[in-house]
């Protein structure tokens, strides 16, 4: 996320414009009964936006996204963060 400093404004919303990118991945999974999870199709996106501060409310100015899929999928997901049990995670906030 790239932010852009108005130097002109005193109020909490120091950064006039607001840029963030990102790629994902979603995916189609099957569980059969006492089985494990296998993937089965995936979807490769993206989005990216601009936006900026106009009388105190943010204003998307600029977005783009896209997709290329479904695909089949022949390799597993991975992740470095997961969350699981998110009841308990949320009791505990």
């Amino acid at each position: 996320m790239n932010l852009i400093c108005y130097e002109g404004r005193t109020d909490p919303f120091k950064y006039q414009t607001y840029e963030a990118a990102d790629d994902f991945t979603t995916w189609l999974m099957f569980t059969p009964d006492g089985g494990h999870a296998v993937p089965l199709k995936k979807v490769n996106w993206h989005w990216s936006g601009t936006g900026e501060w106009s009388n105190g409310d943010p204003i998307l100015t600029d977005h783009d996204e896209g997709t290329s899929g479904p695909i089949d999928a022949i390799d597993y997901p991975s992740w470095t963060n997961s969350l699981s049990n998110l009841d308990h995670f949320y009791e505990e906030q």
